[in-house]
C-alpha cells in the first residue's frame, strides 16, 4: 500500500528511469535532417557565405588593379569619421 509511485512512474534521483531505458535502445530517425537540409544549403549560400566575403574584402583597399591588404585600419579610420 504504501510503496509509493508505481513502476513506469518511479524515480530516481529527478530522471524517469524508464524513459532513458527507452532512449537507450530507441533508433535515430534521420528523416528531420532531410528536411533541414535544403533550408541548410539555402541559409549557408545566401546568407552566411555574403557575410563572410564582406567582412573578407572590407579588409582590402582596391585601386582599380592594385589590391592591397590594409587590415582594420580602414575601419579604424571610417569609424573616427563617423564620430567626428
Amino acid at each position: 500500500m504504501g510503496r509509493g509511485l508505481p513502476l513506469p512512474f518511479k524515480k530516481r534521483g529527478g530522471i524517469n528511469v524508464c524513459s532513458i531505458k527507452k532512449l537507450i535502445g530507441r533508433k535515430i530517425d534521420y528523416s528531420a535532417y532531410a528536411f533541414i537540409a535544403p533550408v541548410m544549403v539555402f541559409f549557408l549560400t545566401f546568407v552566411l557565405y555574403p557575410m563572410i566575403k564582406g567582412v573578407y574584402l572590407s579588409l582590402f583597399k582596391f585601386r582599380g588593379r592594385n589590391i592591397t591588404f590594409v587590415g582594420l585600419k580602414i575601419i579604424l579610420i571610417y569609424s573616427v569619421m563617423i564620430y567626428l
